[in-house]
């Protein structure tokens, strides 16, 4: 009689925690898919609006880093993503060289590490000590301003003082200020 007490005992004991487990795991899943379902919502959602944005960056010596300014900008947390309308961009290159961006829109990821610019984008600087004045007029072309580096697949101008440069697709390496048409390359040499 005592063994068929304790099996009892046993069997209503092992039932309750096995219970008591199910519970505590069903909550924890529940709980922990209601967080995930939360912050993939969140990302989607705009936390920021901004109109007539005007925002400048400047290194410890004053000189400046960079400038945006936009008509329009929206930012996402979704990879740090902002959209700008009517963008106006400056930003220097690794020699100081001030580059001129301007387009119809664009879209910036992780802050402004990348942008992509859309719909007559004019990318220009001016003369500057041994650099060249240059002037690029493509309808699309992104930006990694960290390496001083552009790339379009669209048709492409390049226009200097003295040469014209028309092709389909473009890299741009701003720090050699070397330019390199993809395909379909003809040049207009200006004595």
């Amino acid at each position: 009689m005592f063994f068929k007490f304790v099996k009892k005992i046993n069997l209503q004991v092992l039932l309750t925690l096995l219970l008591l487990l199910a519970t505590t795991l069903s909550l924890y899943f529940m709980l922990h898919t209601q967080i995930i379902i939360n912050t993939a919502a969140n990302d989607k959602v705009m936390d920021r609006f901004i109109e007539q944005l005007d925002f400048k960056q400047f290194n410890l010596d004053g000189s400046l880093i960079k400038s945006i300014q936009a008509d329009k900008a929206t930012h996402m947390v979704y990879n740090n993503t902002s959209f700008f309308d009517n963008p106006k961009v400056i930003f220097t290159d690794s020699q100081g060289i001030p580059w001129n961006m301007q387009a119809e829109k664009a879209q910036s990821l992780h802050g402004t590490k990348i942008i992509f610019a859309s719909g007559n984008v004019v990318v220009q600087h001016p003369t500057i000590g041994n650099h060249t004045a240059t002037k690029i007029n493509t309808s699309w072309m992104s930006f990694d301003q960290k390496k001083d580096f552009a790339y379009t697949n669209q048709p492409v101008t390049i226009t200097r003082p003295d040469s014209i440069t028309q092709g389909i697709g473009m890299t741009a390496n701003f720090k050699k200020s070397i330019f390199k048409i993809l395909s379909k390359a003809k040049i207009i040499y200006t004595p």
